[in-house]
């Protein structure tokens, strides 16, 4: 049980984390937050894509960066709560169960109205949720960097379909872990009982 509590647990804890930085933080401290969790993000990431993101322009975006002190003492207390969260026993056990597959940049993890069929473990690379509303609009609403989870987490659990596309924006490699494999283990396995 312990390692279905914790990928349960830990996912939850990080969407309500960022929920509620997304709603307490500032603009320069959310996109500090994006530069902790992935220091080159700026060469594959337009400004465009983090502005979208992060739901401002730009401009707002150029003048953080510009604005920003060449020590940035303060990122290593950004998102502090990340240090807090032991995934060691998750990674392990998509290391362990998982199948390692590679996607191209630009090859999506899933697709928006699709039923997500795997969860996954980033061992490298960066993937980029967007939403596509009624209009046809693109929106970023988020991302996966190196030793985080990828996956629409609501959909996988519940094979409902997915809200978001998930995309490659560099290649990258992923222990997967099909949604039938995960559910056969904490059924199986004595220790996830």
């Amino acid at each position: 049980m312990q390692v279905k509590c914790t990928l349960i647990e830990q996912s939850y804890l990080l969407m309500y984390h960022r929920l509620i930085d997304m709603y307490c933080k500032t603009t320069a401290e959310l996109y500090l937050d994006l530069l902790n969790r992935c220091p080159d993000i700026q060469e594959y990431i337009t400004l465009k894509e983090i502005a979208s993101f992060l739901q401002v322009t730009p401009e707002t975006i150029s003048r953080i960066r510009h604005g920003l002190n060449k020590k940035l003492t303060t990122m290593k207390d950004i998102n502090s709560y990340l240090d807090n969260l032991d995934y060691s026993l998750v990674k392990d056990f998509f290391h362990e169960k998982g199948k390692q597959r590679i996607y191209r940049k630009k090859n999506f993890f899933i697709r928006q109205n699709e039923i997500e069929r795997f969860a996954g473990w980033v061992k490298e690379g960066t993937f980029q949720y967007t939403y596509i509303d009624e209009e046809g609009e693109e929106h970023i609403v988020g991302y996966s960097f190196t030793n985080e989870f990828v996956c629409d987490y609501s959909s996988f659990m519940k094979g409902s379909l997915s809200l978001v596309n998930i995309q490659a924006l560099t290649d990258c490699s992923v222990y997967e872990i099909s949604r039938h494999d995960i559910i056969e283990c904490w059924e199986t396995n004595m220790e996830t009982q």
